[in-house]
């Protein structure tokens, strides 16, 4: 009889430290993606808020234009210095949002591609068979 206690023992043993394991993984590919999504988020507020910026910026373009326009009766643009600084930014921003984006679709693809990121499964460690 102690024979069999002792293996059943033995089994329990074996498959708390089989659970330790596992769960020391699972623990380490959570907080992993937890930094990958936030990072991800930061990004995300970054591409926002400059989005934002630039719907100002091309606001103020219009704004500019318009004003020009209806006082001046200005059609051409292309020696305005002001015309120039206005688009200049608008570029940038819109530079900025792709580069952004780059970075979170970069984020993305090292997301899927990790090799943490493949799906574990428990192993058979004849923990099935305790009894």
């Amino acid at each position: 009889m102690s024979d069999v206690w002792n293996k059943m023992i033995g089994e329990l043993n074996n498959l708390g430290d089989t659970i330790a394991e596992k769960s020391e993984e699972y623990f380490k590919i959570a907080v992993e993606k937890g930094e990958v999504l936030s990072k991800k988020g930061k990004i995300q507020f970054e591409i926002e808020s400059t989005k934002r910026e630039l719907k100002k910026e091309k606001t103020a373009l219009g704004d500019f234009v318009a004003s020009k326009f209806h006082k001046e009766n200005v059609t051409d643009f292309t020696l305005n210095d002001q015309f120039q600084i206005h688009t200049d930014k608008i570029l940038n921003l819109q530079n900025v949002i792709t580069s952004l984006e780059k970075e979170k679709q970069n984020l993305n693809i090292k997301m899927e591609t990790s090799p943490d990121n493949e799906n574990i499964k428990p192993e058979d460690n004849n923990s099935d068979n305790i009894f």
